[in-house]
């Protein structure tokens, strides 16, 4: 059993955990507790100990594993975890493979998707640039096992090539309505834009930031990056350089979301609506998922969007053209 399987109700013993965050806090009485978020590779928990906290806290750290006995319980329409005992693992006694989520699509179908998509190019540059990074085998096993984010969305191994390759299928569905798009630079941007995360995010024990990562992020990494490729490539166009990257710089849309410079091209335009897109719609997806909201309830408050979110439902038709009622978003 892991964490996705987890209903209100569950008693769990010697369950093992990855201590991803570890808080000591005060109730309104005074009494100390300790605020923990778990992880296993179905998701992660919030969890309390609330007896004999500093007795407990001074078993384990932040980044050990733990077993753990207690029960399942809700709080804000969340599951969270009220913790009666533990005891700290070895890494001997666990598998790492266990405590990280995992894409549910074949890592390696998908990136041979992804390189097949880069063989219908017709700009030999463009070709030649997404040849030299995706053929590079530190890039592209990075590019296999990295995550998109660390809580907004794509949130598990596998999941940068999985949100890299939707964009890229997105943007080849939208290139058919407005042909003034340029499609390999569209493409290329797509494939590229947030490539720097190999490097920003470790994905070892748990998903975090590196280092390198909170000092210069994912953005002014992908530009380094291209820019050393580049000049590997003699004649290069210095005018498709600069536009590519504008792509990658202003995907994020504003610069209060993080973005050097904000969309001036039609083509990164389309590449930061498709991407915002791409994220929110999992986003979404992940947060009914982890709330077990069923089709026609709501979600808990959700403080980045400011509101809760509705599961709806609409009809579905056969082929004589009878409605039945199913689930949709």
């Amino acid at each position: 059993m892991t964490i996705s399987d987890f209903k209100e109700g569950d008693t769990l013993e010697g369950q093992a955990f990855y201590v991803q965050a570890k808080q000591t806090a005060v109730t309104k009485s005074g009494n100390p507790f300790l605020s923990l978020k778990l992880n296993d590779k179905g998701g992660s928990i919030d969890a309390k100990i609330w007896d004999a906290a500093e007795q407990w806290g001074r078993l384990f750290e932040e980044g050990d594993y733990v077993s753990v006995n207690g029960k399942v319980g809700s709080f804000n329409n969340t599951l969270q975890l009220s913790i009666k005992a533990l005891r700290r693992l070895d890494e001997a006694e666990v598998r790492v493979e266990d405590f990280l989520p995992v894409s549910k699509r074949d890592r390696e179908e998908m990136f041979h998707e992804f390189l097949v998509r880069i063989e219908r190019f017709s700009d030999p540059w463009l070709r030649r640039l997404l040849e030299s990074v995706f053929r590079d085998d530190e890039i592209a096993e990075r590019f296999k096992r990295a995550p998109a984010a660390k809580g907004m969305h794509h949130v598990w191994i596998g999941g940068l090539l999985e949100h890299t390759l939707e964009l890229v299928m997105l943007a080849d569905d939208v290139l058919e309505h407005f042909p003034a798009v340029n499609r390999d630079l569209l493409i290329a941007g797509a494939m590229l834009h947030d490539l720097g995360k190999i490097w920003e995010y470790s994905y070892g024990k748990a998903i975090d930031y590196t280092t390198e990562g909170r000092l210069l992020g994912h953005i002014s990494m992908t530009i380094d990056m291209l820019g050393e490729k580049i000049r590997g490539m003699e004649g290069f166009p210095a005018e498709t350089a600069m536009l590519l990257k504008h792509l990658i710089l202003s995907h994020h849309g504003e610069l209060e979301f993080g973005s050097p410079k904000r969309p001036k091209t039609l083509e990164a335009i389309v590449l930061h609506y498709l991407d915002d897109l791409c994220s929110k719609v999992n986003n979404f997806l992940s947060i009914m998922e982890k709330e077990r909201v069923a089709p026609g309830e709501w979600s808990s408050y959700q403080r980045m969007y400011e509101r809760p979110f509705y599961f709806g439902q609409a009809p579905e038709y056969d082929s004589d053209g009878e409605g039945d009622t199913g689930p949709t978003v």
